[in-house]
């Protein structure tokens, strides 16, 4: 295998070891941030730019750049001699020379798929990195007796989500777009449905043979500004696609308002989890000191501030009240870790799977669904469906929410939470919050489940594959 050294230890560098290490020894990261040089990811050392312009030679490594300001990177390096090296960005391999063009570069070509049996009913998944939502649809088919397979561009499941890769029948990478069309056009597959965010894979789908579906999440264009090439790539996406997934009727009236997608089929299906999980409560913390403890599951950042999931600012009222915090996340550890430091009241738990995420918050008082909002994000909040929300209903937690109109219909028509009042006093809503119960099978009665709408998803592909609205 030919050496390599990955430049970049972000999102993209610590995901790209998956594909790379298919056909690369991987040497070293390298980063310019000097509070990790002499760091291991993925137990691999982390070394400064000037200890990679000192072992370049002597190592005959390709440089992979794997960070968005690749160009950059790229002209960093040949002030100090290196004119030629990769980029991957994700998850498409290109090769970068003097002339400062990107060419895309293939790494292993895919051999077409082809089915065992004309009876054979299958669908294809398409993401950069597969979300829980893709799994659970992946999940859910495969019970219907339909074969699934996943294709990615940056990590596979094992990256962040392992226990869902035994629902593929198969799983494949692709390193250009050319590779992608070249592999779905040449392969049998009755559906390819493809999520949002980058929408430039259902954008390159769009172009080949076969059914796309495009699961639309939170459109992008609802996150306030965007650049003019998502908005194109969003017209795309949506408009040549042949069925749309949305996870609100909200969202649906946009892409309806903004695209005017009525003749195409729609499914609208919220973040629900896969099922209602059986599982053992255990002792709430609050019955050994007295004290109110809530949880809150999911994505947080630590340095932008106008972002939905900065909590700091949010949380410091509750925190300053004496309520405890207990944080599960796939964010930063270091972060998460240095933020707990900084209250007795803050707790990083990790992170769990969900049958067991579910598990744990059952020793808390209530479930955190909070939000950092502003203008820009507003319109996105208001119309979007979160997996915490029926999570800590599987717990048996009632929810605390910030003000937006999808969630508090919700917790008030069903009696299940509150909406933060900020200018209540907080530890009183809380204890009053904490006297809510939640029926056992609150999911499963009211439908709330992706196992209770497997037979509306099927009959959304069959309109699809068959070409009806």
């Amino acid at each position: 295998m030919k050496n390599c050294i990955i430049f970049g230890c972000g999102f993209y560098g610590r995901a790209a070891i998956c594909k790379l290490s298919l056909i690369y020894n991987v040497l070293y990261y390298v980063d310019n941030d000097p509070e990790i040089w002499g760091n291991a990811i993925n137990g691999i050392k982390v070394i400064s730019p000037d200890e990679l312009y000192r072992l370049y030679d002597e190592n005959d490594a390709d440089i992979i750049i794997c960070c968005r300001p690749y160009m950059e990177i790229y002209r960093q390096l040949a002030r100090n001699g290196i004119t030629a090296c990769y980029s991957m960005v994700e998850g498409f391999m290109y090769r970068i020379d003097s002339d400062e063009t990107p060419y895309p570069v293939s790494l292993m070509p895919l051999a077409p798929y082809k089915k065992s049996s004309r009876y054979e009913k299958n669908i294809l998944f398409v993401q950069n990195t597969a979300c829980i939502r893709t799994h659970k649809f992946a999940a859910v088919m495969s019970t219907l007796r339909y074969k699934v397979f996943l294709l990615y561009t940056i990590a596979p499941p094992k990256y962040n989500n392992s226990s869902f890769e035994k629902y593929y029948s198969d799983i494949f990478t692709a390193s250009t777009a050319d590779e992608i069309v070249d592999f779905i056009n040449n392969s049998e597959f009755d559906i390819v449905h493809s999520s949002n965010e980058p929408d430039i894979l259902t954008s390159i789908l769009v172009g080949t043979n076969k059914k796309i579906v495009f699961d639309t999440h939170d459109m992008m264009s609802m996150c306030g500004y965007v650049s003019t090439e998502h908005l194109a790539l969003e017209f795309i996406a949506t408009s040549g696609s042949d069925g749309l997934i949305h996870v609100s009727e909200g969202c649906y009236n946009y892409a309806e308002r903004k695209y005017n997608i009525g003749n195409k089929p729609v499914l609208l299906i919220g973040n629900y989890p896969m099922r209602q999980y059986e599982v053992s409560p255990k002792a709430k913390l609050s019955e050994t000191d007295g004290e109110i403890h809530c949880v809150y599951e999911g994505g947080m950042t630590f340095s932008d501030k106008t972002h939905a999931r900065y909590m700091k600012d949010i949380w410091k009222p509750i925190i300053d009240a004496g309520i405890h915090i207990h944080f599960y996340t796939n964010a930063d550890e270091r972060s998460c870790r240095e933020y707990a430091d900084s209250s007795r009241y803050l707790h990083y738990e990790g992170n769990f799977g969900t049958e067991q995420l579910i598990e744990e918050m059952t020793k808390y008082d209530c479930g955190l669904a909070l939000f950092n909002i502003n203008g820009t994000n507003r319109r996105i909040l208001e119309n979007s469906s979160a997996n915490k929300i029926y999570e800590y209903l599987n717990a048996g937690l009632p929810v605390f929410s910030s003000n937006l109109k999808y969630y508090a219909s919700f917790l008030y028509e069903n009696n299940v939470g509150r909406v933060y009042n900020t200018k209540q006093d907080i530890y009183e809503q809380l204890l009053s919050l904490k006297k809510i119960r939640i029926p056992k099978d609150f999911l499963n009665d009211n439908k709330l489940t992706f196992e209770s709408e497997a037979d509306n998803i099927e009959m959304f592909y069959n309109k699809v594959k068959n070409g009806e609205v």
